[in-house]
């Protein structure tokens, strides 16, 4: 690959990482208003284009009072996006997958069942990955 074409590869994640940070603070913002929930501090997303702890499978992670997410996120709908935040926001009260965290992801958003059937069928074997990658992408 030239190093032009590199470049203009690199412009187009940098624009897509861009878009999805925009996209997920608009979530986000809707997620508040609809007043499921308060944190003592605001959240903050990044978008990364490397791999989350060198996994290719994990979409997002929290890690203090920031969601990194995956650039390969950029194609989800809203509403797999939405069980993502809602997701890593439960990791805020509970590390686990424990019946605790679903209740909380439910509270935060009831219709996840909707997104997070959306996000798995976006990483759905046909897209290569095993049940195991699948629930590691969400760990």
């Amino acid at each position: 690959m030239s190093a032009r074409a590199r470049q203009k590869l690199r412009e187009s994640r940098e624009e897509e990482a861009y878009i999805l940070r925009k996209r997920l603070i608009a979530i986000y913002d809707q997620m508040l208003a609809e007043g499921r929930f308060e944190l003592s501090r605001d959240l903050d997303f990044q978008v990364v284009t490397k791999e989350i702890d060198g996994k290719k499978t994990r979409v997002a992670k929290l890690k203090g009072n920031k969601i990194l997410v995956s650039v390969n996120g950029s194609t989800l709908p809203t509403s797999a996006l939405k069980y993502i935040i809602a997701h890593e926001i439960a990791h805020k009260f509970t590390k686990k997958h424990s019946d605790r965290f679903w209740r909380v992801i439910e509270n935060l958003y009831p219709s996840y069942k909707r997104g997070q059937a959306l996000l798995n069928e976006r990483y759905s074997p046909s897209s290569g990955l095993d049940s195991d990658q699948r629930k590691q992408m969400m760990q």
